[in-house]
């Protein structure tokens, strides 16, 4: 069966098609030619795809407000959404789903907060892998921290991976410890391994903090040897960070590395 090729195709398109067209004798080839602006595909068996002059309108960021000091995650991560709990009337948006919605939803994203109080973490929240902006009310009136009940597990506030762009303004961030090292897991058998870095904030991104207190952070100690020598406590009570950092009205207080 003899198949045509169309005259709109590019010429080293058409060479490749009645080169592959003597080879096979019976399949179609799909042809799809990228465009920035390509809107939809011609119908026949050689497809490509036509354009417009309409641009694609840029993803932009999510603006999400946290309105309940909880600690709940989100009922649907990547809906674009902040809500634990659909099954009551308005949204309930903690921190811990705002920043799950921030990671999942592409573009730069903005949370803020409509209470003030002490958000009791019960567990690590998710690592801050996207660009972000975290506007608190105030250090003085805003508090993050890892619980203080007992059998709270070990770890520190905030983590920023991956190279983001993150700004966090107008919260104290407290108690957050890292884990300890592990026995004999050190660098060498038998040596003790290194306590968890950053005690309250771990970051590899490019951070900026304003009016941000870090206090009462600690970080793990150096786990025991075998046979060998103990580990290092880990490294920054209060931050530890291997990117860029500004801190503009922050500071530390009292903060603790263990050996």
């Amino acid at each position: 069966m003899k198949q045509s090729i169309p005259q709109f195709l590019p010429r080293y398109l058409k060479v490749f098609i009645a080169s592959s067209l003597f080879v096979g004798a019976l399949f179609t080839i799909t042809f799809v030619v990228s465009s920035a602006n390509a809107t939809k595909s011609d119908s026949r068996h050689f497809e490509v795809l036509r354009t417009s002059d309409q641009a694609i309108t840029p993803a932009t960021g999510l603006t999400l407000t946290v309105n309940t000091l909880g600690d709940a995650a989100d009922s649907s991560v990547g809906d674009g959404h902040c809500d634990t709990d659909p099954g009551t009337a308005g949204d309930q948006c903690t921190l811990r789903a705002a920043i799950q919605e921030a990671n999942a939803v592409f573009g730069d994203d903005t949370i803020s907060f409509s209470v003030t109080g002490t958000i009791n973490l019960t567990g690590a929240l998710p690592d801050i892998i996207s660009n972000v902006t975290i506007n608190g009310p105030g250090s003085a009136v805003l508090t993050v921290q890892r619980s203080t009940a007992g059998g709270t597990p070990n770890f520190r506030i905030f983590t920023i991976t991956g190279g983001p762009t993150v700004t966090i303004s107008g919260a104290t961030v407290t108690n957050g410890k890292t884990a300890d090292g592990v026995a004999g897991g050190g660098f060498a058998p038998g040596y003790g391994g290194q306590g968890g870095n950053g005690g309250g904030i771990l970051n590899s991104g490019t951070l900026t903090l304003t009016d941000v207190f870090v206090t009462g952070n600690r970080t793990g100690d150096g786990g025991a040897g075998t046979s060998g020598s103990g580990g290092f406590g880990g490294f920054g009570g209060g931050i530890y960070s291997s990117g860029p950092m500004i801190m503009t009205l922050s500071g530390w207080g009292r903060r603790r590395r263990w050996h």
